[in-house]
């Protein structure tokens, strides 16, 4: 069945088919009900006539909706209209790999092993409920604006089966033409497994193959089994091997244990696939050059980290040699001293010294300072800086650090004299970021304005920049000054990906006119340093999880060049990426294994009784419902995702999405008889508040909105 532009689907209306194949037709639709956009797969009209078929289907479909993972594209629903059964899913932005690979050709290897990683990342989460994907291709992975990567159609290929296994290998996507059944659907020709296309049983050995098979066509641009029939493609699967001279050294370890033919000798978990990896080659496959405009790059490629130990850093002396003598150290925090949850490192510009937030014996906030020649770290009196507000900042001198505390911005001397209020928040909102040049102004953004500037011994906050409603931005947040101390680089974040990133400003523009061409497609604030050349700076910024360095042109306030890797693992919260760097330090927080937080139960003496609910990245804002039976929660990817509210029923241990975005949805309040929450949300720039019924049965309302965030209170 076609549909077209107009068609309603109960609450969906279509707006554009934006694809085809075996599986049935796709289409963009909008959700009347709950006003956001999503696709619809509109399934073979074999299944409105094979009932049995189609109860299966259901249950198929239904354990796929449970797979809640930040890489893989969601089911929200399997329904019927008119006879016609469709899927409700996510629609995801962006180009898919097959795509991106027909307009540009090949990817880099970073760019490539750092989309891999998101891909292993989906499989793994997949596998371990025992889900295998059976028709992974370029054309069912797509990247997002922000570098998201997200896997489409996961385990459909078996739900559309009528049998659930692998015996008819003409049952094929690509091939459905040739298919003994209209729609049955069980994986592509040309990155079909060797077992799949002698009609075994497969396991999850299957979608490690198609990962290697994909990841080949991503290196070098070229499929790696093709033939004129589909005949001469199975062929080219069980005999033909890779050509491994096209692929790079990096690369060639994890590739061949992926595309081994025996599954027998297959990677048998994705997850492992870092383990595969050679160790320090560049986008070539060799060792990186030590000339001299690379050198700072080449010192600091071995990691630091800020964990329960203390923070890691590496620092070389000012003057390089060709091979730098790179040291390292840890911070040792006193007894009954922690780093708070998102403890930005902040060196300070001679180097020498770097900064953090930490939680002291007595259970306060306070700034600490650790000196990079190895004295212990060391509170600084009557600090107060607001828990995890990123980030600090210093003065030119290196003498003040720049901290948010409580309703007011203020500083703090190093050399022990008392802290100073700069300025109270404008509009009460939270500072986010800042940066003091040698002129005596000191910029900062905001959580929900723009970018405001004061005189560095205090005043009033003028803005900036202010927020543009017709780009959806909804904060403008961690300025830097470039070296000229007129221009900065400032992150502005929007509900459209392609609005969102890094931009430069400017002290001379009015608030209304800076310049809204985007200087870097990233979802957090970036660092610089100095090049030799003077004319240019190295930016500092992560892409797809990888700390990457990319020339800046001082002139064009363009970047140039291709971006190399730094670190990897870098951790981040809210807008900021946990790093810090001066022309001869680096430091960065590593990113711990994501173990997620728990919904954990304790009894009044404090003992745990048990957990409850699957463990995320990041889980916020608990609420309980008042007869005890539900728990809303705020949930995302992590700390600077759009979060959404989910709820928890306590006796299945089963959570439900209750919002579905755009922005941060979160503060959930109960009504007193538990039939309706009320919540904040930044749909429209700020924290507005909204409710709607606990059992989803009704859309949201929005019950306040103005300039100020709003968040409710039980």
């Amino acid at each position: 069945m076609t549909l077209t532009a107009g068609t309603k689907l109960g609450s969906y209306q279509v707006t554009a088919q934006i694809g085809a194949g075996g599986m049935g037709e796709v289409y963009q639709a909008h959700d009347t009900k709950l006003g956001r956009d999503v696709a619809i797969k509109v399934l073979p009209e074999a299944f409105a006539h094979d009932p049995e078929r189609l109860s299966r289907f259901q249950r198929e479909a239904k354990t796929l909706a449970s797979l809640n993972h930040p890489n893989i594209a969601h089911i929200y629903g399997l329904e019927e209209n008119a006879g016609s059964s469709y899927l409700v899913m996510e629609l995801v932005p962006g180009d898919t790999i097959a795509d991106r690979i027909k307009r540009d050709g090949a990817y880099s290897i970073v760019e490539a092993l750092a989309i891999a990683k998101q891909m292993a990342e989906a499989l793994e989460a997949a596998h371990e409920k025992g889900i295998v994907h059976r028709d992974l291709k370029p054309a069912n992975v797509k990247v997002t604006p922000d570098g998201k990567v997200k896997v489409l159609d996961f385990g459909l290929a078996k739900a559309f089966s009528d049998n659930g296994s692998s015996q008819d290998i003409a049952n094929s996507p690509t091939m459905s033409g040739a298919a003994t059944m209209q729609g049955v659907i069980l994986g592509t020709a040309a990155y079909m497994s060797p077992e799949q296309a002698r009609g075994k049983q497969v396991d999850r050995r299957a979608d490690i193959w198609a990962f290697g098979v994909v990841l080949y066509e991503m290196l070098t641009g070229e499929q790696l089994f093709a033939g004129e029939t589909v005949s001469d493609t199975l062929a080219a699967v069980l005999r033909q091997e890779p050509d491994w001279s096209k692929v790079p050294a990096r690369a060639q370890r994890l590739l061949r244990s992926c595309l081994e033919k025996d599954p027998k000798k297959r990677l048998r978990d994705i997850g492992d696939m870092d383990l595969l990896l050679q160790e320090n080659p560049d986008q070539t496959g060799q060792p990186q050059s030590r000339t001299s405009s690379s050198r700072w790059l080449w010192a600091i490629t071995a990691a630091a980290c800020l964990v329960a130990v203390g923070l890691a850093a590496i620092h070389f002396r000012e003057k390089p040699p060709v091979a730098p003598e790179v040291m390292r150290f840890q911070i040792k925090l006193p007894d009954n001293v922690v780093f708070t949850r998102s403890a930005h490192p902040s060196l300070s510009p001679d180097g020498h010294r770097v900064a953090f937030p930490a939680v002291g014996a007595d259970g306060k906030n306070g700034i600490w300072v650790q000196e990079l020649n190895g004295e212990d770290a060391r509170e600084l009196p009557g600090t107060d800086p607001t828990l995890d507000t990123p980030p600090l900042f210093w003065s030119p001198d290196s003498r003040f650090i720049v901290f948010d505390s409580n309703t007011k911005l203020r500083k703090v001397d190093l050399s022990g004299d008392p802290v100073q209020d700069l300025c109270d928040r404008p509009s009460l909102v939270a500072p986010v970021g800042g940066s003091w040049n040698r002129d005596g102004i000191i910029i900062f953004g905001t959580n929900a304005t723009g970018i405001w500037k004061i005189p560095a011994v205090g005043g009033p906050p003028t803005p900036v920049t202010v927020l543009d409603a017709s780009r959806h931005e909804r904060e403008h947040e961690l300025p830097f000054f470039l070296p000229d101390g007129r221009h900065f680089l400032y992150f502005r974040n929007s509900s459209v990906p392609e609005n969102t990133g890094l931009y430069v400003g400017s002290l001379d523009d009015p608030p209304e006119r800076q310049s809204e061409t985007r200087v870097l497609a990233t979802g957090f604030g970036v660092d610089y340093v100095p090049s030799e050349e003077g004319n240019s700076v190295r930016l500092l910024f992560l892409l797809n999880g990888i700390l990457m360095a990319q020339t800046f042109d001082l002139g064009k306030f363009a970047v140039t060049g291709e971006p190399l890797p730094v670190g990897e693992r870098v951790d981040t919260s809210y807008e900021t990426a946990h790093f810090s760097v001066t022309p001869n330090v680096l430091v960065y927080r590593e990113k711990t294994p994501e173990v997620g937080f728990q919904l954990t139960w304790f009894d009044d003496e404090g003992k745990m009784i048990g957990k409850v609910g699957d463990p995320a990245p990041y889980i916020t804002t608990v609420r309980i419902s008042p007869d005890g039976t539900h728990v809303a929660f705020a949930k995302g990817a992590n700390s600077s995702s759009d979060d959404d509210l989910w709820l928890l029923d306590i006796a299945r241990g089963t959570s439900t999405l209750f919002t579905f975005g755009p922005g941060k949805n979160e503060y959930p309040v109960w009504s007193p008889d538990g039939k309706e929450i009320a919540f904040s949300s930044t749909r429209n720039g700020v924290y507005d508040l909204y409710r709607k019924p606990s059992d989803g049965s009704k859309a949201e309302q929005l019950l306040f909105r103005s300039s100020d965030d709003k968040r409710g209170s039980s």
